[in-house]
């Protein structure tokens, strides 16, 4: 069979079928059912309303003039319902549905009477060698291309085919014709376009070169139901469903249809009765801020992530306009007399509204934002905050994110080091978003940004890699170090001034090692490492371990071998217990140790304090320490 004897009876869009004529016994999935129905959806206007019931794929190059087979897909549960006889059905070709996880069936059989055996045949060859044909179809590059001033004025022949990368069309309604013929959804327009009465681009995406090179015009009456508009200095007549992409957008008259991803440099007049989107975009000249005048209209209008200035006017009683701000600076005009105007998020807002205009204002001032998060971090008694927070999402995110949401957090720890300034102050958020278990983190943290801190929520976040820091002035805080290397250190410091801070050190064979001026520990719990629970080391004055548990070390609960002359550690409200070494075991030369109030030293197999140093206090009534675990005066 062949497209000159349809094999296609009728095509059915509303419930998605095609039901094949009588006596097809054979037929060809691209040559037979791919060009019957692009033929039929050029000349039935009724079929075109529907969403595409399949599409031709394959044809890929693989070098040397050879491509993969094509083949159909059909779409969203389109399928074809066989004649009502027993002549067996052979297909020649593949043909697979775009959800075979789901629906892999290509026919619908339910209501046939008879048994209706079905033959399918695969290609013959993996690949095909390109011939005239598929370099006419290659040369389109997936578009129809248009070019009103130097383009052509007819289709061209079959060897020689206007509408092509190198032979663009002239008219828009020739393009049209072409793409409805070939199976294309796109128009890629050259230079300048203007739609007008009679141009019919319903379904189709126009594409120009770029908002710079491509100005359009849209006319009121052109037709342009359901027409995505990308690449363009767009102006005229919103209507119909259609949709603005990535587009500058100047004077506007919006009755129906979305605006994405785009600068407003004009005036957007509300005409129409469906409610209006304009999402994620901005201004673009700031000397010529954009406008959306309500025209006194029904229309109801959002505005979500609105970044830059922005004026409203000309409300009506029934507008209902809701402003969703990123960094914006929105101006209510005094001719704001009736209606709603919602607006939250941050920026700031210019009430000049009169009358009956309710204005509901959630707008956080972003400097009073930034203020409130420093007066928050400054209560904090160490490291404050006050830079900006990067969130680190492990689990969901994407380092292609911005990571200043939790929402849009980075993926890797690389990507939020990057994004942080040395000395900044700034905070690495860690987002928990895996809500079926643990938030799992494999990669080493490795810290060598200053006054860099990272934060996360508890024990349902766990590191598996290192955890190191070179730099000063770094945090670690909120969450559980479970390292996989048997014979590692759960965090390793050698910057001066590090915080610990709320960490649980599980499956350790060392929990936490400190090699740095003013080692900060506070909050920490340590179950069962094989080795030592803290250790401190080296030059090291000024430190502290305060409110901590170290349970059944595998060898000493705390270790300290420090030799700085002008203050020591101090350790307060801790709890050392059961560990097979000491508890605290002060090595030769260490000064200026003291235990103070509220600890808690037992039950340590070698004893509770070992003390090989000079001049350390041990506070015996007050830390629970025997007296055989205290030297003599002249020692302290």
């Amino acid at each position: 069979m062949s497209v000159l004897t349809p094999v296609v009876s009728s095509w059915d869009g509303a419930n998605r079928r095609a039901y094949l004529a009588e006596g097809v016994s054979d037929f060809y999935p691209i040559e037979d059912i791919y060009h019957e129905y692009r033929n039929q959806r050029r000349l039935d206007h009724g079929l075109r309303k529907y969403e595409p019931l399949l599409k031709a794929a394959g044809n890929i190059p693989k070098g040397g003039g050879a491509f993969t087979p094509r083949y159909v897909v059909l779409l969203e549960g389109f399928k074809l319902i066989p004649f009502n006889e027993t002549l067996q059905l052979n297909q020649l070709g593949d043909m697979i549905t775009d959800d075979p996880d789901t629906d892999a069936t290509l026919y619908d059989v339910s209501g046939l009477t008879v048994a209706k055996p079905i033959f399918i045949k695969p290609s013959n060859a993996e690949t095909v060698q390109l011939n005239s044909e598929s370099i006419v179809f290659s040369s389109f590059q997936g578009a129809v291309w248009v070019d009103t001033i130097n383009g052509y004025e007819d289709k061209g022949s079959s060897t020689e085919p206007n509408g092509n990368t190198e032979r663009p069309v002239k008219y828009i309604s020739l393009a049209v014709d072409i793409a409805y013929e070939r199976g294309f959804n796109k128009i890629q327009v050259i230079g300048d376009l203007t739609l007008t009465t009679g141009d019919i681009v319903e379904g189709l995406e126009l594409i120009g070169t770029s908002h710079v090179n491509s100005d359009l015009i849209v006319e009121s009456g052109a037709e342009c139901l359901k027409t995505m508009f990308r690449d363009f200095n767009i102006t005229g007549v919103l209507d119909g469903e259609s949709e603005i992409n990535n587009c500058t957008v100047g004077d506007l008259e919006y009755f129906d249809g979305h605006i994405h991803d785009s600068r407003l440099d004009g005036t957007i007049v509300l005409s129409g009765n469906q409610n209006a989107l304009i999402d994620d975009c901005s201004m673009l000249n700031i000397l010529n801020p954009p406008v959306v005048d309500c025209g006194y209209s029904n229309q109801n209008l959002i505005l979500n992530n609105w970044s830059g200035q922005l004026t409203i006017k000309n409300t009506g009683v029934n507008n209902n306009i809701g402003v969703g701000c990123d960094a914006a600076d929105i101006i209510l005009d005094p001719s704001c007399n009736e209606g709603i105007i919602a607006v939250s998020g941050t920026g700031s807002v210019t009430n000049l509204t009169t009358g009956g205009c309710y204005v509901v204002n959630k707008i956080i001032d972003g400097s009073e934002m930034q203020n409130l998060k420093i007066m928050i971090e400054q209560l904090r008694p160490h490291h404050t905050g006050g830079g900006k927070m990067i969130f680190w999402d492990p689990h969901s995110g994407s380092d292609i994110h911005h990571g200043d949401s939790p929402e849009r957090g980075f993926k890797t720890w690389t990507k939020c080091h990057d994004a942080a300034n040395n000395a900044g102050h700034d905070t690495i958020v860690i987002v928990p978003s895996n809500s079926t278990g643990v938030t799992t983190i494999t990669e080493d943290i490795t810290v060598t940004k200053d006054y860099l801190f990272v934060r996360g929520p508890g024990r349902d976040v766990v590191t598996t890699g290192n955890v190191t820091t070179t730099a000063s002035g770094t945090e670690f805080h909120g969450f559980r170090v479970q390292p996989t290397i048997t014979d590692g250190i759960g965090i390793h410091s050698t910057g001066a001034f590090t915080l610990i801070d709320n960490v649980w050190f599980e499956d350790c064979h060392n929990g936490l090692l400190m090699e740095a001026h003013h080692p900060l520990m506070h909050n920490l719990k340590f179950h069962a490492p094989t080795g030592y629970g803290i250790r401190c080391e080296g030059d090291i004055s000024h430190g502290e371990i305060t409110n901590c548990t170290i349970g059944k070390a595998g060898s000493n609960g705390i270790e300290i071998a420090t030799t700085d002359t002008t203050g020591g550690i101090k350790m307060s409200d801790t709890v050392v217990l059961g560990c097979t070494g000491y508890g605290v075991n002060l090595e030769e030369g260490t000064t200026r140790f003291v235990s103070q109030t509220g600890n808690v030293v037992e039950y340590n197999e070698l004893g509770n304090f070992n003390n090989l140093g000079v001049r350390n206090v041990l506070n015996v009534e007050k830390s629970w320490a025997t007296k055989s675990d205290v030297f003599n005066a002249s020692q302290i």
